[in-house]
């Protein structure tokens, strides 16, 4: 061991769900590894609801209730309760609240409770709108269809199976939802003076050929409403068989090579009228993808399976009635090995190492491609990789008394090298109590020591509190 001079450090307190603990955070600051840490627990409130309609004789609304800690960005305070009859029990950390409530009831809208301020344990009553009083909105869709070139223009097509939402963009209400009728019409019920709303009209089937789109400003919700007609804009109406056939670069055929096709998903996106069509499609096994499409021009992206060698493809389609077999060939990813070392060189085992794309390059939650693998008993790990900035993790395993290392890999410079080397920093060991309220320590509490790096948490080592709420967390020396 060395000499560490005090250095910053955040913590991340996880209790386990059978406590009425709530995770909690602390922000980065100075700490002595040789002084012990003694941390209290901040004590969780128990907020007891009492939703009932206006001069109703019905009972309260049933649904969830949900708990917004204000400028909570990662949502580590968020709460989600269940509300029967308009009662629940919901335990928060003190602060100020957002509280929204989504009912189970398909004619009663959502409504939002701004700055509920929760100090101690408290009663939350709240009246709603009696459901008569929901305003009555009322509408109806259509498009103009382009046809082909040299058909006329078709003004006003009605847009049946549509699903409509209406959304307060100051307030943060939302409507019932409506779907459009044979005849384009469709209902919403809005509570009353909640501001201006915007409509969200999307596809209520997948793959129907209903673009999404936004209108902005739709309507203000002071009295029942019959909306002047609502277009999806201009586009054609022919819907085109395609066919697509995905291939290896060698040419031959995936099932020649050992890969299962029907692995892979394929997403389709194109600008129509005044929103985006949006299309899913399976591949066979052999590499085929059939879907019904409107002609326009399309980004297909098609993505293997986070295991495979081969990389995401993104390419633009301009769909035609000419057109015919599209083959896209899947380029590989690139190959790359590693070992990961500990201080004094040797090789380390069983260490999870996590190969996250970076925040500039990462694309959105649902679509996140972080590779995990292991390393053998030489150290060794091996993973392909698409060209991208990864940020690596390397996690030895708990109680080896190793810390974690971290690397940043970026495969499409023109000088990468394909061979890693991940070496671990000397260990440096924390030592601390997590307590309650009672001075009594708090036992099974995930703890996790954290830095920032560019404004991100990165954690560097993680423990567990034991009986006597004790932990100790091997984070890298600094």
């Amino acid at each position: 061991m060395v000499d560490i001079e005090p250095f910053k450090l955040g913590f991340t307190f996880i209790p386990p769900h059978s406590t009425n603990y709530l995770p909690q955070r602390l922000d980065p600051f100075l700490i002595d590894a040789e002084e012990p840490l003694q941390i209290g627990l901040e004590a969780s409130i128990l907020v007891l609801g009492q939703l009932s309609f206006h001069e109703a004789a019905v009972p309260g609304p049933s649904g969830v209730a949900i708990f917004r800690r204000v400028n909570d960005e990662a949502g580590l305070y968020t709460q989600q309760v269940r509300v029967d009859a308009g009662r629940f029990e919901a335990f928060v950390l003190p602060g100020k609240y957002i509280v929204s409530l989504s009912p189970e009831e398909a004619s009663i809208p959502g409504f939002v409770w701004h700055d509920a301020v929760f100090s101690s344990d408290t009663e939350f009553k709240r009246t709603l709108p009696a459901p008569p009083s929901a305003l009555r909105v009322s509408g109806n869709i259509s498009f103009k269809s382009l046809g082909l070139p040299g058909d006329p223009v078709i003004n006003n097509v009605l847009v049946e199976e549509a699903r409509v939402i209406a959304v307060s963009r100051t307030h943060g209400y939302s409507s019932t939802a409506g779907t459009t009728n044979e005849f384009g019409d469709f209902i919403v019920r809005v509570w009353p003076q909640t501001g201006p709303y915007a409509l969200h009209i999307t596809p209520s089937r997948p793959n129907s050929l209903i673009p999404e789109v936004i209108i902005e400003e739709a309507f203000n919700a002071k009295d029942h409403h019959i909306l002047a007609p609502q277009t999806l804009g201009e586009y054609g109406e022919l819907a085109l068989a395609l066919r697509v056939y995905l291939r290896t670069p060698s040419g031959l055929d995936g099932k020649d090579e050992g890969i299962d096709w029907s692995q892979t998903s394929v997403l389709l996106r194109a600008r129509m009228g005044n929103g985006t069509l949006s299309l899913s499609a399976p591949v066979n096994a052999e590499g085929f993808i059939d879907v019904v499409a409107l002609a326009g021009l399309y980004q297909i992206d098609v993505i293997p399976p986070l295991s495979s060698s081969l990389a995401r493809t993104s390419l633009s389609l301009d769909l035609s009635p000419t057109s015919g077999l599209v083959e896209i060939e899947i380029p590989l990813k690139k190959h790359v090995t590693g070992v990961v070392l500990d201080h004094t060189g040797l090789p380390v085992d069983g260490v999870k190492v996590k190969l996250e794309p970076s925040n500039a390059q990462r694309r959105p939650s649902s679509e996140a491609r972080t590779i995990t693998v292991t390393t053998d008993a030489d150290g060794q790990f091996e993973a392909w990789l698409e060209d991208s900035d990864y940020r690596l993790s390397a996690i030895p395993l708990a109680n080896s008394g190793r810390p974690r290392a971290f690397l940043n890999v970026s495969t499409n410079e023109a000088d990468f090298d394909s061979n890693l080397v991940v070496t671990l920093a000397e260990p440096v060991v924390v030592f601390g109590t997590l307590y309650d309220d009672a001075l009594k320590g708090v036992a099974n509490v995930t703890v996790q020591g954290f830095d920032l790096v560019d404004g991100q948490r990165r954690v560097l080592g993680e423990g567990q509190t034991n009986s006597y709420g004790e932990f100790r967390l091997v984070v890298p020396a600094p």
